[in-house]
């Protein structure tokens, strides 16, 4: 798994299978169930969702906000545009399966920059 907060190298591995920063990690990542490109999906997405609010999603300390993002969606505030609203949605849902993908997710992301 792929974390915007953590860099390995070939030399260098983190400690367990699954690291990376709290904050950012997807709901099967915080419940060690195994991760994939859906989880950095998920994590991109918490990281344009406060790009966007200037507020983390599931703010609080670190075991808290993971605890809290494997119980409920980010919220978006109503100052979200639709279109973000409803990408946010897709790469934030619980369900890895249903996230888009990466190429899906650059679609949309030109869509909404027209």
């Amino acid at each position: 798994m792929t974390d915007f907060g953590i860099a390995t190298s070939a030399r260098h591995r983190a400690n367990s299978a699954t690291s990376g920063t709290p904050h950012y990690l997807s709901p099967e990542a915080v419940h060690g169930t195994g991760t994939s490109s859906a989880s950095d999906i998920y994590a991109l997405g918490l990281v344009i969702f406060e790009c966007l609010t200037g507020i983390k999603a599931f703010p609080g300390p670190a075991l808290e906000s993971m605890v809290a993002r494997t119980l409920r969606l980010p919220r978006l505030p109503s100052t979200v545009g639709r279109r973000w609203s409803v990408l946010l949605h897709a790469m934030t849902d619980p369900e890895p399966a249903r996230r888009p993908t990466a190429a899906a997710v650059g679609r949309a992301l030109k869509r909404i920059a027209r």
